[in-house]
């Protein structure tokens, strides 16, 4: 495509990022694939992230930075990006984050010959603020269940993501949910086509304390506004203790007695028969994501054979009966947390 059409639209929010965006800049920059433009919106920075980024627009015509004439938040500077963009697809990166030489070319590929594909994601490298490599960050959820895996939780790196930009059809961030926005966003375009995500690391994911969430409770309570947006389109109207419970399914805290699994087990039930009702995910795939979430639930309590008694009881562990290689996992799994401490 040509310098005025570039394929691929890199939105890269920043705000007091002097320290690195230098190197995210330079990620963009180093790609193996060309055909690209990266949006800069520097949101009023009081540092120098605005002088390093207009070094970099001066030296190279794809790059352009927008300045905010006032700080507006990280939706207001994304939406910015979105309007101003004129690629076929959008990238995110942030502006702490490096991106894999090949990240942009894999991607590409991936969409091009996957049409019905609207939104790609992938797996990262964790590094700290040194830059020093933490761990690796998979991705190996069959793509089949990210759509349902929303009604629980965000399974996107956002500085993974690349989106048709057809697909979001003019859509944008919403300002009311300037914590979680992205996975909000996802969530409405999980009704307009595929999800995606690759287990290749694309990103150098970078974990500093300006990114860890200092705003936990609500970062909390943002999420679980989206759950329950996405628990009313199977006819649910959670209460708050259903909504607490639902929240924990992904990370925990996990149940500690027998009782509390009873919980887990009829809330999870309740989901399966409303999505059967509603037909809102295709049964099977729901069901199999659900059975997962409540193996897990179990192995983590702490409570052993008793787990393992009440999993086999229970018409959700269906799924492993012909599978004596996934049930001894489960069950070694099981019994070692409650001698190590789940």
């Amino acid at each position: 495509m040509s310098a005025d059409s570039p394929l691929v639209s890199v939105i890269m929010a920043a705000y007091n990022a002097e320290a690195y965006i230098e190197k995210a800049i330079l990620s963009i920059l180093d790609q193996s694939f060309s055909d690209w433009e990266l949006i800069i919106i520097d949101d009023k920075s009081k540092d120098s992230t605005a002088e390093i980024a207009k070094a970099f627009a001066e030296k190279d015509d794809r790059i352009k930075l927008i300045a905010q004439e006032k700080n507006s938040g990280v939706v207001s500077s994304r939406n910015l990006g979105l309007q101003t963009s004129k690629g076929k697809y959008i990238a995110i990166l942030d502006s702490d984050d490096i991106a894999l030489p090949d990240r942009f070319k894999i991607q590409v590929d991936f969409l091009e010959a996957n049409p019905d594909f609207i939104l790609l994601g992938g797996a990262c490298h964790e590094i700290d603020s040194e830059g020093k490599l933490l761990n690796k960050i998979e991705r190996i959820i069959p793509n089949e269940q990210l759509s349902p895996l929303l009604l629980f939780t965000n399974y996107f790196i956002n500085s993974t993501v690349m989106m048709r930009k057809a697909a979001l059809d003019g859509q944008l961030y919403r300002e009311e949910f300037q914590l979680s926005q992205d996975y909000e966003l996802f969530c409405r375009l999980s009704t307009k086509g595929g999800l995606a995500n690759l287990n290749t690391p694309l990103v150098y994911y970078r974990i500093h304390d300006k990114n860890s969430s200092g705003n936990s409770e609500k970062l909390r309570a943002a999420e679980n506004k989206i759950r329950r947006s996405q628990l009313t389109k199977l006819g649910i109207d959670a209460t708050e203790e259903e909504l607490k419970l639902h929240s924990k399914l992904p990370e925990g805290p996990f149940p500690k007695t027998i009782e509390e699994l009873r919980k887990v087990e009829a809330w999870l039930i309740k989901i399966m028969k409303h999505n059967e009702e509603s037909r809102v995910y295709q049964k099977s795939t729901l069901g199999e994501l659900i059975k997962l979430f409540f193996m897990r639930s179990c192995e983590r309590s702490g409570l052993g054979i008793k787990a393992v008694r009440f999993y086999y009881q229970s018409i959700l562990s269906g799924k492993f009966w012909s599978k004596p290689i996934g049930n001894l996992i489960f069950i070694m799994k099981t019994l070692y947390r409650s001698y190590a401490g789940a």
